[in-house]
């Protein structure tokens, strides 16, 4: 065994430390653990509050047990590891069907935490890591801890786990953003949107003023929302009296509550334009007052599918002549500067309409 200890060192100290983030981050943001028991479907005999408190002791004493020189208790260590990361497996396999995929919450705020095929992926080597630990300790008769002991060649371990544990950090704290964000690429990448041409604004654009920073205009796809007392609304109703800046959830996570604290915001800094709030699942106002008047829901998510919602928490403009006038864009910070960015916009408009000599009767 001693030829293979090193390879092997690294399955335990894997599954360990990622056992460790996970409790650690979930400890740190119980309110994502419990709304991704919520969005991901999961039986109702797991309440999201009890799962979000037993769910990273749980993990931690887990590791420590994986950590045990005793054999029988890191056999059983090992068929609790298995179970817990299949269990992981299937959950976001069968989100993977949803629409939209919500977060998964399975490290609390950290990394990435939309269901893509990159979780699927970092669950797969999860489950195999986890096989391998339970054939090393039931045919091969060693232990984590055994292994640490056989190892002689010091340099190679340290080398080989490095990179094994980068791999495995990538797929699990490597944040959302993977490049430019819509915004970005709309109007320059890697630069601010200040820097670059304005979006489309409520005005229609003139053919031949598009160019290949420009934004091009769509018509309102014909979707509904739900109002707060479940009177349907198409998308092209709500700006009747003037546009509408939709801000887009699928989760009750922490980006959530930080929308929805700046809506009453964002709709104060754009006079002429409706801020409101849409979730495509019932999460109500989350204790944020005056937001509970300003929410919609779209049931099925037609109208996140219509409009191309990239993840949550997103925003897109809707113009009053019943075009897109901007976004969608990803992210509360794109979002802010999206908000600046209209309120520029209107505010030269409206500066430019004063500056206009009166007509000569």
């Amino acid at each position: 065994m001693s030829a293979v200890a090193p390879a092997l060192t690294l399955v335990p100290v894997t599954l360990i430390l990622v056992l460790v983030i996970s409790a650690i981050a979930k400890l740190a943001a119980p309110a994502s653990t419990a709304s991704a028991v919520r969005l991901l479907r999961l039986p109702e005999w797991l309440n999201p509050t009890f799962v979000s408190k037993a769910l990273p002791p749980g993990e931690i004493v887990l590791a420590l047990l994986m950590l045990s020189p005793w054999l029988p208790l890191a056999r059983v260590a090992a068929i609790l590891a298995l179970g817990l990361f299949l269990s992981y497996w299937v959950i976001i396999a069968r989100a993977m069907t949803f629409t939209p995929r919500p977060s998964c919450g399975c490290f609390g705020r950290i990394g990435d935490q939309r269901v893509t095929w990159k979780t699927v992926v970092r669950n797969t080597l999860l489950v195999l890591g986890s096989l391998v630990f339970l054939w090393m300790t039931w045919v091969q008769d060693v232990t984590a801890w055994t292994l640490f002991e056989d190892v002689t060649d010091r340099e190679l371990w340290i080398f080989g786990t490095v990179l094994y544990l980068a791999l495995m950090l990538w797929f699990i704290i490597a944040p959302a953003n993977y490049g430019p964000s819509v915004w970005q690429e709309i109007f320059g990448k890697g630069k601010h949107a200040h820097d670059h041409p304005q979006p489309g604004t409520v005005t229609a654009v003139e053919p031949g003023e598009l160019d290949e920073l420009e934004y091009v205009r769509k018509p309102i796809p014909d979707a509904f929302l739900l109002d707060t007392e479940n009177n349907a609304v198409s998308l092209r109703e709500l700006t009747m009296t003037g546009p509408v800046l939709l801000v887009f959830v699928n989760c009750g996570c922490a980006s959530t509550k930080v929308s929805w604290g700046r809506l009453q915001a964002w709709d104060e800094m754009l006079p002429a334009v409706r801020v409101l709030g849409v979730q495509t699942y019932q999460l109500g106002d989350l204790g944020i007052e005056g937001v509970k008047e300003r929410l919609y829901f779209d049931p099925r998510a037609k109208a996140w599918e219509a409009l191309e919602i990239p993840a949550t928490s997103s925003a897109v403009l809707l113009g009053a002549d019943g075009l897109l006038a901007g976004g969608p864009v990803s992210g509360n910070e794109e979002t802010e500067a999206f908000v600046q960015d209209i309120a520029e916009v209107l505010s030269q408009s409206h500066t430019d309409a004063e500056a206009e000599p009166a007509p000569v009767e």
